[in-house]
């Protein structure tokens, strides 16, 4: 029998092993579609008021730039942006795929992303305050992905990286999306807000099958119990379903 020789052995170092088994190829195609642009914004100065201008999502998007919502997904500017929603998107993207599928992962990224996007310019423009600041990245749909992932996981450990730390899968999502609403809040940036509820909204309800079912339920609650509020103050019923005691007079 004729000898081969040994198989030789991977060059790549075993830490980056951690790094591409999470890597799908729909997360990969994203993140390589995003690196380009972002390059590309950053060696090219001649294009960069074009694509802050009609790529990321601006006052354009009032007067019909109407792809913005999606272009400024895979449109960044700043490099500590689109570092970290690289970061987000590696950390849960890859997980969720191969959870609930590519078609639910790409709803959730572009249906997240998209109206979230829309909600921030809606907000902004109905405060009133002249054209929207320009907007860049996908961190609305990162967000949307990192909800449903503690939808998913729940109460799983898993690894707050880069440390070792582990910590509950809803717990650490808790601490990111409280992290992203405090950086709203120092810089009064109000309008992202409603990116950010729209977003938690479409991970929450859009992670598995029946959400939209979830979310008419919860709505028809919420309407259910406010008719309740007003009938209880309305007939002056307290608590417990009695009425309150009439005052006695003493002659």
């Amino acid at each position: 029998m004729a000898d081969f020789p040994p198989r030789r052995r991977s060059s790549r170092p075993e830490w980056t092993s951690q790094i591409t088994n999470r890597l799908t190829p729909t997360v990969r195609a994203i993140v390589i579609v995003d690196l380009v642009v972002y390059l590309f914004y950053v060696l090219t100065r001649n294009a960069r008021a074009f694509m802050e201008m009609h790529l990321a999502l601006g006052p354009g998007v009032f007067v019909g730039e109407i792809w913005q919502p999606i272009t400024s997904l895979f449109t960044h500017i700043s490099l500590l942006g689109f570092l970290f929603n690289m970061i987000g998107l590696w950390y849960v993207g890859g997980l969720i795929e191969r959870e609930r599928g590519r078609g639910r992962f790409l709803a959730l990224f572009l249906g997240g992303g998209v109206l979230a996007n829309l909600a921030t310019a809606a907000a902004w423009h109905l405060r009133g305050y002249g054209p929207i600041p320009f907007d860049d990245g996908c961190s609305f749909a990162v967000i949307a992905l990192c909800v449903a992932f503690a939808r998913i996981y729940g109460r799983h450990p898993v690894q707050f990286w880069p440390t070792t730390l582990m910590i509950q899968a809803r717990y650490l999502i808790l601490i990111m999306v409280g992290l992203g609403a405090a950086s709203i809040a120092a810089q009064q940036q109000w309008h992202l807000l409603a990116g950010m509820v729209v977003a938690i909204v479409v991970g929450y309800f859009g992670v598995g099958a029946g959400g939209m079912t979830q979310l008419r339920d919860f709505f028809a609650n919420v309407r259910a119990a406010a008719r309740a509020r007003r009938a209880r103050r309305r007939f002056g019923v307290i608590e417990g379903g009695s009425r309150p005691p009439k005052k006695k007079y003493v002659n």
